[in-house]
């Protein structure tokens, strides 16, 4: 078998070319810090990657969800708080009116303040989340959870 010297040129070539082109790739990945420029590089490495772009969607998704739950989380905390301030002048009253140095109208009057205080306690219990959802009332959208009846 003869080898020749064209031969022996153009598997060099070609060799070099290949390295050449290794080279650019290596090049081209190191720029963009992306390994994957196509699927058809590594089928398991773009599965994977597709993979892990799904669960980055889902977290961002959790993140959206877990902000908005803890904005309606604060507003509940809010509203709480200022129900037992309402429910602590009610005891102030209460106690107050409780006395026997008031008069008739001195306890028309607490009477008054008491049911004024009612009112805002079931305005707190029925208060909106600012993305006209109640608060309070669990699942259910579009409706008011508390009315004021007998």
């Amino acid at each position: 078998m003869r080898i020749s010297t064209n031969g022996l040129y153009q598997q060099g070539l070609a060799a070099l070319m290949a390295r050449q082109t290794q080279l650019a790739k290596t090049q081209q990945e190191m720029a963009t810090g992306n390994k994957l420029t196509r699927a058809a590089d590594d089928p398991a490495a773009a599965a994977q990657a597709q993979t892990l772009d799904h669960a980055l969607g889902q977290l961002d998704q959790y993140a959206k969800t877990a902000g908005l739950l803890q904005n309606r989380l604060q507003a509940q905390e809010g509203a709480l708080s200022d129900a037992t301030d309402y429910l602590n002048r009610v005891r102030e009253l209460t106690v107050q009116a409780n006395t026997a140095t008031l008069s008739a109208d001195d306890r028309k009057v607490i009477a008054s303040e008491i049911r004024h205080l009612r009112a805002s306690v079931l305005d707190v219990a029925n208060r909106s989340d600012g993305n006209g959802r109640a608060l309070f009332a669990g699942e259910i959208d579009g409706v008011v959870p508390f009315a004021d009846t007998a």
